[in-house]
């Protein structure tokens, strides 16, 4: 599918316009395959003096740190506003179709929100600052949501939470370390557990899980305290880890 990727900066200016790129109906965090990479053609090789024209800009979606998921009809960015994350649609000319409060953000520090939204198939799913994985309809009507560090018993790190959401099959991966379990799939239709894998016993990250695919087998891949680790997405069984901090170590490396 063909979709209009604008160029977001800070107050989400546009600078660029008629960019495309080819992929389904997922769109997330750095793009296909959360890379950062993308196929565009027809890119202007210099800019004109005075850099692109502005052809729209908007403002009043709230404090935040995350980047826009821009989908074939709608932008949509992550923000703060008091004690909550905000949840922002706009048109591809900036003018807002609605918001929705997703859930409690992160007061403790850097209160911004951090969570860039992931689409996939007409939902959008979200964690906020304060561990509410949340579906919400292209509507803005929340479908469901869950706390998952109050259901695993775990607690965000020193700066709280900063992870999108990967979506794997019909499951929707959150990450709330701690003793209960590393990681956990819910159902992405109604939010029930279809998995949990095995704690590791140590804090998520600020990082976001990436899905890989590997000798015919999907794993999901992350870091918990000092581990790489990957896990199977069919039913969330460790393949393999490894203590990076140890390795480090060892090598004098930082």
């Amino acid at each position: 599918m063909k979709s209009i990727l604008p160029k977001l900066l800070l107050s989400l200016i546009l600078y660029i316009s008629g960019l495309t790129v080819v992929f389904s109906q997922l769109f997330e965090w750095r793009g296909p395959g959360r890379t950062g990479i993308y196929d565009e053609t027809g890119l202007l090789k210099k800019w004109p003096d005075g850099g692109p024209k502005l052809l729209w800009e908007t403002v009043g979606m709230g404090d935040g740190y995350s980047s826009a998921t821009v989908t074939n009809d709608a932008v949509y960015i992550t923000g703060r506003k008091d004690s909550s994350d905000v949840l922002t649609a706009l048109t591809l000319e900036g003018k807002k179709k609605w918001e929705t409060i997703y859930g409690k953000a992160w007061m403790t520090n850097h209160t911004g929100s951090r969570c860039t939204p992931t689409y996939y198939n007409g939902n959008l799913f979200l964690i906020s600052g304060s561990g509410d994985i949340v579906c919400v309809g292209s509507d803005g009507k929340i479908k469901w949501s869950k706390n998952h560090y109050k259901l695993y018993e775990s607690k965000p790190l020193m700066f709280g939470i900063s992870e999108s959401p990967v979506v794997v099959d019909n499951m929707v991966i959150a990450s709330p370390g701690g003793k209960k379990a590393s990681l956990v799939a819910f159902n992405i239709n109604d939010g029930k557990v279809i998995w949990e894998a095995e704690p590791l016993n140590q804090e998520p990250q600020y990082v976001n899980p990436k899905l890989i695919e590997y000798a015919g087998k999907k794993m999901i891949v992350t870091v918990m305290g000092t581990d790489i680790f990957a896990v199977n997405s069919k039913d969330g069984k460790i393949l393999w880890k490894v203590n990076y901090a140890e390795i480090n170590a060892a090598t004098g490396r930082v």
